[in-house]
């Protein structure tokens, strides 16, 4: 983690000094609202891949949602404030544990809240509009754990947390008209969350990766 801080940082310093040297004329406004239905792969190893229980119904690819508020500061560079909210779920009917059976299902719900560092790049007389940058902030985690026992009745456990996300950014505008654009927009999450496990009498902590592509569409109004 400490390392992708360290690029954004070098990323925003370096954008900050093309800008100025390059005497680019500065203009903070606003530039546009975005929307961006899409889907994402998170990785989710600990519950695909580690876990006691054999998952019939693993965590896949969802459908992911993205609201921003993109900033122009200095030409080319603009910042992004981003909400995001992705859901998934594993299950299992009839797993075994002991001399116990039992149904189980996990629901995760991630609602990552970020700031992104963009550079555009345009064509001299083609609309099509390239950008790069890197985004990182905080992942609120919500996580449900059901297990529905076939002799002494069920067990819920909730889990509310938090940590840290990043990644990196990549994709092109279309103007449509003088108020909008359409694009497409692909990014690669690094991340995770500590989730705690409870196996038999004992609770034990495990790391969840929620590494993964993410990609979706971006319908924005222009100001």
């Amino acid at each position: 983690m400490k390392v992708i801080y360290k690029m954004l940082s070098v990323f925003l310093l370096v954008s900050f000094i093309f800008c100025v040297n390059s005497q680019v004329e500065a203009q903070v406004h606003v530039r546009s609202l975005d929307l961006g239905p899409g889907y994402y792969s998170p990785e989710m190893d600990y519950w695909n891949d580690a876990a006691i229980s054999n998952w019939v119904n693993k965590f896949g690819v969802g459908f992911y949602g993205n609201l921003g508020l993109e900033i122009a500061i200095i030409k080319p560079i603009s910042a992004r404030i981003n909400v995001g909210y992705w859901q998934g779920s594993a299950s299992q009917s009839n797993f075994s544990y002991g001399d116990e059976t039992y149904n189980e299902e996990i629901k995760t719900q991630l609602i990552p809240v970020t700031i992104d560092a963009i550079g555009r790049f345009g064509f001299e007389g083609n609309k099509l509009v390239l950008f790069l940058g890197a985004g990182g902030g905080m992942n609120y985690v919500t996580t449900k754990h059901t297990r529905i026992f076939s002799s002494s009745g069920n067990f819920e456990s909730d889990l509310n947390g938090r940590d840290h996300v990043f990644y990196g950014l990549a994709g092109f505008d279309i103007p449509v008209g003088d108020d909008f654009a359409i694009g497409v927009e692909l990014r690669y999450v690094w991340g995770k969350y500590k989730q705690n496990i409870d196996i038999g009498t004992n609770t034990i902590g495990a790391d969840v990766s929620i590494n993964g592509p993410q990609i979706f569409s971006a319908f924005k109004y222009l100001f």
